[in-house]
């Protein structure tokens, strides 16, 4: 199994339930992720997990993206294109910038990255920070930036309806590993290990409780739009309603119609009247979907829902925690299909941070991925360990010094210091200097 070293969570209603859920002590938080430094973490972090908010890089958002305004001046620009020294000052009058958007949380994703320097990290947001040219230069730089630290990087876009769980929700997960770690092979598939049926999340209409029912049975489509929206929002629906011809099992006003799936679970699919709602029709009667139903639609089950319910806290609250994960079923997937790729990377005693850790959807999943995927045998087969020999397989017999720089996540000084000390054997040809593979395998294996 995984040892969890720290998590990150600013929400104590969200830390609740994360300890709830996951088992988890509270003394493993470390509340805002600035608090995250190689000064608090002594231990050497395998991997690093994290979503950071997305709020403003969202189409339901306001679209301010990572922008830094400065109070000062009301200058505003993009903090990625300052250097990580000194991004938190204004450039045009040198005060420090303390209007920062909620987005903007990836500069500490990356300073952490940097700073603790994981073997490999991922990190998930909504799949408009990658397709929406108002963000490309910013997504663009938050990438170069992870290759500088030494990572190869690993895109990937997901849908949970191509992982057998019946949501419409597309998200975007970048897997970073470091060079030396790295074995260029890494195939991740859109393929989950089970397959739910919408059936199996909605509750039966006796297990709904009465204040979320909006209507009264027998009452026609039409007048149901009519009595639960308000003018403007009741415009969206009926354009909906009119295209399909009546009001499908599961209707969202984002959404034309699915019938086979729930639309993307927000954290405003409680209002009736918000853009993020998802309506039931059940026994021609309509309701709220139940805040159980939005946890069965995010990979959890109905005794990680009844370990929150204890907690007391409102049915708003707790439908914002599974708005706000992640689906589970999705990422044991992909820890199973980097396991499948790379096993060398995980071990029986992998050693995990955490930071924008809302319910712990990160860590559920790995312990679902160890409990059916992992092979406690693997680390005894030497095909599977970590070997400089294959994680050079990219490489050719001499390599640039600045690769070997990236490589072993070192200045050009440090590097020049090696050769001097005999621990790597440099050439030059056509006045490019070059560091032969031999050494630098002899090296690595010596130090890993």
């Amino acid at each position: 199994m995984f040892e969890l070293i720290a998590f990150s969570e600013i929400d104590n209603n969200a830390v609740s339930a994360y300890c709830a859920v996951n088992d988890i002590a509270p003394c493993k938080n470390f509340g805002d992720i600035h608090n995250v430094s190689k000064a608090t973490i002594s231990d050497n972090i395998d991997l690093l997990v994290g979503g950071t908010p997305c709020q403003d890089f969202s189409t339901a958002g306001q679209g301010a993206g990572c922008m830094y305004c400065c109070d000062n001046c009301r200058y505003s620009f993009n903090p990625l294109t300052i250097s990580q020294r000194n991004r938190n000052n204004c450039p045009l009058c040198g005060k420090r910038i303390e209007n920062k958007t909620r987005s903007s949380l990836l500069l500490e994703y990356l300073r952490i990255v940097h700073d603790i320097k994981p073997k490999f990290f991922i990190w998930e947001n909504v799949l408009s920070v990658c397709t929406h040219k108002k963000y490309r230069t910013t997504f663009d730089l938050f990438l170069s930036e992870l290759k500088s630290y030494g990572y190869n990087i690993y895109i990937h876009k997901t849908n949970a309806i191509d992982y057998g769980i019946p949501q419409h929700r597309q998200r975007i997960f970048i897997l970073g590993i470091q060079t030396v770690f790295d074995t260029g092979t890494v195939t991740l598939t859109n393929k989950g290990y089970r397959n739910i049926a919408i059936s199996d999340i909605l509750q039966s209409s006796h297990k709904i409780s009465d204040n979320l029912w909006l209507s009264d049975e027998g009452i026609s489509d039409n007048d149901i739009i009519q009595r639960i929206y308000n003018p403007c929002t009741r415009q969206k629906v009926l354009s909906v309603y009119n295209k399909v011809g009546y009001l499908p099992q599961v209707f969202a006003l984002r959404n034309s119609a699915d019938l086979q799936r729930i639309p993307c679970i927000t954290t405003n699919s409680n209002s009736p009247s918000g853009d993020g709602a998802i309506i039931i029709k059940q026994q021609n009667r309509i309701r709220k979907i139940s805040a159980l139903e939005c946890f069965l639609a995010m990979g959890f089950n109905v005794i990680d829902y009844e370990k929150i319910q204890q907690l007391n806290l409102s049915d708003r609250v707790v439908r914002q925690f599974a708005g706000n994960s992640i689906v589970t079923d999705v990422l044991v997937a992909l820890f199973r299909d980097l396991y499948n790729s790379q096993p060398h990377l995980f071990s029986n005693n992998l050693k995990v941070l955490s930071v924008c850790s809302g319910i712990g959807a990160f860590e559920y999943a790995l312990k679902q991925f160890y409990n059916d995927y992992y092979n406690y045998t693997t680390k005894q087969n030497s095909e599977f360990k970590y070997t400089a020999e294959n994680c050079l397989l990219q490489f050719s017999d001499m390599i640039l010094t600045t690769d070997v720089c990236t490589i072993l996540g070192v200045h050009r000084n440090t590097l020049h210091n090696l050769i001097l000390q005999n621990k790597l054997n440099r050439a030059i040809l056509n006045n490019k200097h070059y560091i032969s593979k031999s050494s630098l395998i002899a090296y690595l294996n010596n130090t890993y």
